[in-house]
């Protein structure tokens, strides 16, 4: 079939732009019940042969009750699929009634999924985005939040050494639709309350644009990959005293991470994690004080830049940091914490 040629092309090119599959992952597909997390499925039952790297696949799927009867028929598709149970999620966004919103959702599946990867030690959850979901985030986020900002091919789950990975990437619709039908697999609709399929006004623009611009597909996929920084963090170095640090590539709004280099030798890392505007977590790797403090305060200037006030707790911080930022037992969220709150 010429469709599942084209789909194993262009997830090769997405795994060699962005390093996520090597030999001896495990991977942990979730199955969403769409038709892109299905040619995924089919896609990397293959793929190990097309790439030539032998790598193992635990397929996954989450019951959440609303969607029964999809996962009914993905397990008639896949003998070996596990299901999730994703009552609590449910319940959990019932509680928030008008406050459920689509990226609430999203956290706690996706918390779901990373302690599933984390139980069957797996270091990988790949999603079946494709290149229009991720035209169609930045779209978003462009429209509504007034910032670019695109789906990342690939992004840590923080506080572990889980991944999302998004093999699907450079993947047009239009391709998996295709290949889909030739399945001749009869998918039910999934009636999410919290998450709807694409929206009109977006559908509407990209017809517009293709109809318009023949070369407006590779322009566009060729704007989304990680040769334009801008989409994915803007490039950062520092020199302190020796230590180089660098902005990680794949650093996104809510997650920073800057990683530390001396002689060209990564030496650790600083992260902060926003909680909201003006509240942040910090975390960072083991690191002697002559080496984390002058890193830690450039850091924390540049945050200040970003925020103007800023206030930064950390869970057990070493006596000579309590005292080198001040750090006070303050009650975040219900929670004692040392922490310290920051402003220009």
């Amino acid at each position: 079939m010429n469709s599942i040629r084209s789909i194993l092309s262009s997830l090769k090119k997405a795994d060699n732009d962005f390093n996520l599959i090597n030999e001896k992952d495990k991977v942990v597909l979730y199955l969403d019940g769409t038709k892109a997390s299905l040619a995924l499925a089919k896609a990397l039952e293959v793929y190990p042969y097309y790439s030539k790297k032998k790598f193992k696949v635990v397929l996954t799927a989450i019951d959440y009750g609303f969607n029964k009867e999809s996962v009914n028929t993905l397990q008639s598709v896949f003998n070996n699929i596990s299901i999730i149970d994703g009552t609590d999620v449910v319940m959990m966004m019932n509680a928030k009634g008008k406050d459920g919103s689509t990226s609430a959702f999203l956290k706690l599946e996706r918390k779901l999924l990373a302690m599933f990867a984390r139980e069957n030690r797996a270091k990988k959850i790949a999603l079946a985005a494709t290149h229009e979901d991720s035209l169609e985030h930045l779209y978003k986020s462009v429209v509504t939040e007034g910032k670019i900002n695109a789906l990342r091919p690939k992004s840590k789950v923080f506080g572990s050494n889980v991944s999302f990975i998004r093999p699907f990437i450079h993947c047009y619709d239009s391709n998996i639709d295709r290949f889909v039908n030739e399945l001749e697999v009869e998918l039910p609709s999934i009636n999410n309350p919290w998450v709807k399929g694409r929206s009109e006004d977006f559908v509407k623009l990209t017809e517009l644009i293709y109809e318009n611009r023949k070369d407006a597909k590779d322009n566009i996929r060729k704007a989304l990959s990680d040769d334009k920084p801008i989409l994915y963090a803007e490039s950062i170095e520092w020199n302190i005293n020796g230590v180089i640090i660098k902005k990680d590539p794949l650093s996104t709004v809510e997650y920073v991470r800057y990683n530390l280099f001396k002689n060209k030798d990564i030496i650790g890392y600083i992260s902060y994690l926003m909680i909201d505007h003006h509240l942040s977590k910090i975390e960072f790797s083991k690191l002697d004080d002559d080496i984390l403090l002058p890193c830690l305060d450039k850091i924390i200037d540049e945050l200040l830049e970003i925020t103007g006030k800023v206030t930064i707790f950390f869970s057990r911080p070493r006596n000579t940091l309590v005292s080198h930022l001040g750090l006070k037992k303050l009650n975040i969220r219900g929670k004692t914490k040392f922490a310290a709150k920051l402003s220009k």
